[in-house]
C-alpha cells in the first residue's frame, strides 16, 4: 500500500466522475502510465483504468432539528449550543448528529469510454471472459510441409 499522485484528464469524459467520488481512505488499484520527468518533478500516474477495492463510509456532522418546530438549527458558536432559524428556540444541550451519506460509487472496475482509450485497451465487456485453463493443443503430423 502506498500513495501516488494520479490524474484523470478531461478527454477521458465520464471516467473522471468515479475519480471525483473517491474519499481519503478508499482502497483502489490504479492502472496507467507515467511520463518520464526530471528528478526535481513529481511523477504523476496518468490513469487509464481504476479498480475500486474498498470504500470508507462518508460520515458527516449535521446540525440537529429543532425539538419544537422541526426547523433547521444553527450553531451559536463553539460550546454555546444551537438556535432555531424558524422559531428562535435556543438550546445549549443539543449536539451535532452524525449522518452517513450515500457514496454513489461501488467497488468495481472503471475504464474510460472507448473514444478515450488507447488502441490496445481491453474493452469492459471482455473482463471476466478470460480462458482459465485452455485445452492442450495437439500437433498434427506432419506439422509443416517441406
Amino acid at each position: 500500500m502506498g500513495a501516488i499522485d494520479c490524474a484523470a484528464y478531461e478527454p477521458t469524459g465520464s471516467f473522471r466522475e468515479p475519480v471525483r467520488l473517491l474519499l481519503p481512505g478508499d482502497a483502489v488499484r490504479a492502472y496507467g502510465g507515467v511520463k518520464e520527468t526530471t528528478e526535481a518533478e513529481v511523477m504523476t500516474l496518468n490513469l487509464e483504468k481504476l479498480e475500486v477495492l474498498r470504500l470508507v463510509p462518508d460520515v458527516r456532522s449535521v446540525n440537529p432539528a429543532c425539538p419544537d418546530c422541526g426547523g433547521g438549527m444553527e450553531s451559536m458558536g463553539r460550546g454555546k449550543g444551537f438556535r432555531c432559524r424558524r422559531c428562535g428556540l435556543r438550546e445549549a444541550k443539543l449536539e451535532k448528529a452524525s449522518v452517513e451519506l450515500e457514496r454513489g460509487l461501488s467497488p468495481g472496475l472503471y475504464i474510460p469510454p472507448p473514444r478515450a482509450q488507447r488502441h490496445l485497451t481491453k474493452p469492459l465487456a471482455r473482463y471476466g471472459k478470460e480462458k482459465r485453463n485452455p485445452p492442450p493443443m495437439e500437433m498434427y503430423e506432419p506439422w509443416h510441409w517441406p
